[in-house]
C-alpha cells in the first residue's frame, strides 16, 4: 500500500496478509524500527494496535469508537469490538494520550 502497488482494499484480502516478516523471541536478536513523532499539540492520540484489530473492525469504525469513547475506557472498547466482529486473532490495544 506504501508503495502504491495495492489499495488497502486490496491489502485486506490479500493472501500475503498474514505472513510475519518480524517477530520478538525468534532470535537472539531482533531488528527494530525506530522512529520518533512528537504530538503536535495536546489532547492528540497514539493508538497502538494489533492486526486482531484492524482486520476485524473497519477504519471508520476505529475512528467512531476513538471519537465517542471516554479515553480511559478506549483499549477495552477496541478490542470488545474486535471481539464481537469475530475476533479471529488475538487483539492488543495500547492508547497514548498527549
Amino acid at each position: 500500500v506504501d508503495q502504491g502497488k495495492m489499495t488497502p482494499e486490496q491489502a485486506r484480502s490479500d493472501p500475503r496478509k498474514h505472513i510475519i516478516t518480524r517477530a520478538l523471541g525468534v532470535d537472539e536478536s531482533v531488528q527494530m524500527d525506530l522512529d520518533t513523532v512528537p504530538f503536535s499539540e495536546p489532547g492528540e492520540l497514539l493508538l497502538l494496535c494489533s492486526d486482531g484489530l484492524t482486520n476485524m473492525v473497519e477504519t471508520d469504525e476505529i475512528q467512531h469508537l476513538i471519537e465517542t469513547t471516554p479515553f480511559v475506557q478506549l483499549p477495552e472498547t477496541l478490542v470488545q469490538a474486535a471481539v464481537s466482529h469475530g475476533g479471529a486473532d488475538n487483539v492488543t490495544v495500547v492508547a497514548v494520550l498527549e
